[in-house]
């Protein structure tokens, strides 16, 4: 199999079409144009089951017709230049947590960037677990991946009571910033000052609203993850004051 980059797609594109117009060219005088393009399309298909394994690769989305131009030939995305889906991204995330666990994995449990990453990914597995979609971006899917700031997680459910969480993940016995230039981690003026960035201008207007029409509807919460991959999580009021702890969602 082929990985043909796009810096190529224009040159395979020429080639292809060239086949195309010798096609119409009679290769003897006793065959018609129709007959001469069914036997360059045969020659076609033939060098690309022999060379290409029947299967065109090509790195990002950009295809620039050529499947058009095949005819119906399976185009693969190699994905090397694309963002995952969020499957994908649950998918990645689950393995990496697996690895992690059964040892397969390093994990240096006093690395705190290490720490982190295992924190966010635990928790978002519990709450999927609780049928609450992530609605932020920036999932974490490694245990050695760069760390992002800001919200560590966004989540919805449409049945769920709150419906909208929003979470910070604490492991071992780390706790919330209590100085921020935007106040204490988790208040509400330090979440409102990240909203927008986590999930969107169009979103986060959506979840403010509902805070002022429905305050139930959309909680803030510390989770807790221990060295044995155990959640649990803390109900916090606006200043970021825990206000009920172990919280069952």
């Amino acid at each position: 199999m082929f990985d043909i980059g796009r810096e190529l797609v224009g040159e395979l594109e020429n080639t292809i079409q060239e086949i195309y117009d010798f096609s119409k060219m009679p290769l003897e005088s006793n065959l018609t144009l129709s007959e001469c393009k069914d036997y360059w399309d045969q020659q076609f298909n033939d060098y690309f089951d022999q060379n290409l394994d029947d299967v065109l690769v090509i790195d990002g989305s950009e295809m620039n017709g050529i499947q058009n131009l095949l005819g119906g030939r399976e185009v693969v995305d190699t994905g090397n230049d694309r963002e995952l889906s969020k499957e994908e991204k649950i998918d990645k995330q689950e393995k990496e947590l697996a690895s992690v666990e059964s040892g397969e994995k390093q994990f240096d449990k006093k690395n705190t960037h290490e720490t982190g990453n295992y924190g966010e990914m635990k928790t978002d597995q519990y709450l999927r677990e609780k049928a609450y979609e992530r609605i932020s971006k920036d999932m974490v899917t490694d245990i050695d991946e760069t760390g992002h700031q800001g919200l560590d997680g966004v989540y919805y459910n449409p049945e769920g009571k709150p419906q909208y969480i929003i979470v910070d993940s604490k492991y071992g016995s780390a706790q919330l910033n209590l100085e921020t230039k935007d106040g204490k981690q988790m208040s509400d003026n330090w979440i409102d000052n990240r909203l927008d960035k986590a999930v969107g201008k169009e979103k986060a207007d959506e979840i403010r609203m509902e805070k002022l029409t429905n305050p139930d509807n959309v909680g803030s919460y510390v989770s807790h993850v221990d060295a044995e991959g155990n959640v649990k999580l803390d109900k916090l009021d606006g200043d970021a004051n825990v206000i009920e702890k172990d919280v069952n969602i």
